[in-house]
């Protein structure tokens, strides 16, 4: 018998200098079937958006420019295997 537990991680800042060490906002997400992020800058444009718990933010906006060091809103929905559905919101902060 194997169970299961969900698990996520929401780092709350990480650095895209191309340094090698934190570049990409990466939300660490098992245990789920269901996976969806959005990211907005703090006049509410969205910049990010995915369902593939394995694509991350590299701290681009979506028309391939580098977002500005500062502060960003994510929200994040999941849904567990017996189909409960969460959603967590919260603050990043992207340092370059």
């Amino acid at each position: 018998l194997v169970t299961v537990v969900p698990y996520f991680f929401i780092p709350n800042i990480f650095s895209p200098n191309n340094d090698g060490i934190n570049d990409l906002f990466e939300i660490k997400a098992d245990g789920y079937k269901d996976y969806h992020v959005e990211i907005y800058n703090r006049w509410g444009q969205k910049l990010f958006e995915t369902t593939d718990s394995k694509v991350y933010w590299n701290g681009q906006t979506t028309s391939g420019a580098k977002a500005s060091d500062g502060v960003y809103y994510y929200i994040l929905s999941l849904t567990d295997f017996k189909n409960v559905a969460k959603t967590f919101t919260g603050f990043l902060s992207l340092v370059r």
